[in-house]
C-alpha cells in the first residue's frame, strides 16, 4: 500500500538528512569508479554498478578528508575538523560492522591474515555505535595515519586470493 502521507514523509526525511553532508559523485570519483572497475574485472571479481559507485566516493574522500589533517589536533582544533573527525569516525564503524559480519559469516577468512587486528576493529565500531563521547581523537588519527594503509594492503592481498579460497571451497 502506498503512503498517503508523502509531505509529511518527505519533511520526516528533509528534517533526518538535514545535518548530513552530501557527497557528488564527481570528476575524481568517476576517475576512481574506472579504476576500481578496471582492476576489479581483471581479478575476475567485479562488484555492482552501486557499490562501485560507493567504493570510489568513499575512496575520494578519504582522500579529501585525511589529507586536511596533519596532527591529531586538527580534527579539534577548528569546526572543519570536527566534521572530518565524525565522518572518519562514522566511515571507521562501518569497516568494523563489516569485519563483525565477516567474523560472523568466514571467522576462517580473517585468521587467514593475522597482521590486521580484526576484534580491536570490531571493537572500535562498538565505541563508535555506543559510545560516541568517547571516541579518541588522537586514536582516530593513529588509525587514519598507521592502521587504515596496512588494512588497506591487507583487503588488496585478500581480494586477489579471492579465486584461489574458492577454488579450494569448490574442491
Amino acid at each position: 500500500m502506498k503512503s498517503t502521507r508523502i509531505p509529511e514523509n518527505l519533511a520526516l526525511l528533509d528534517e533526518l538528512f538535514a545535518d548530513f553532508e552530501s557527497f557528488s559523485f564527481d570528476d575524481d570519483a568517476a576517475r576512481k569508479y574506472g579504476e576500481i572497475r578496471s582492476d576489479l574485472a581483471r581479478k575476475g571479481t567485479p562488484i555492482g554498478p552501486n557499490d562501485l559507485m560507493i567504493a570510489a566516493i568513499a575512496s575520494v574522500i578519504r582522500q579529501e578528508r585525511f589529507s586536511m589533517i596533519s596532527q591529531s589536533d586538527d580534527f579539534v582544533s577548528t569546526s572543519d575538523g570536527v566534521t572530518f573527525l565524525d565522518a572518519i569516525s562514522m566511515r571507521l564503524q562501518v569497516i568494523g560492522e563489516s569485519v563483525k559480519q565477516i567474523q560472523k559469516k568466514n571467522p576462517l577468512l580473517l585468521n587467514r591474515y593475522s597482521e590486521i587486528e580484526w576484534d580491536k576493529i570490531a571493537r572500535f565500531r562498538d565505541l563508535v555505535s555506543h559510545h560516541y563521547e568517547n571516541v579518541d581523537h588522537e586514536i582516530v588519527y593513529d588509525i587514519c595515519q598507521n592502521h587504515i594503509p596496512r588494512l588497506k594492503d591487507v583487503i588488496e592481498k585478500m581480494i586477489k586470493g579471492l579465486p584461489e579460497m574458492e577454488s579450494l571451497q569448490e574442491e
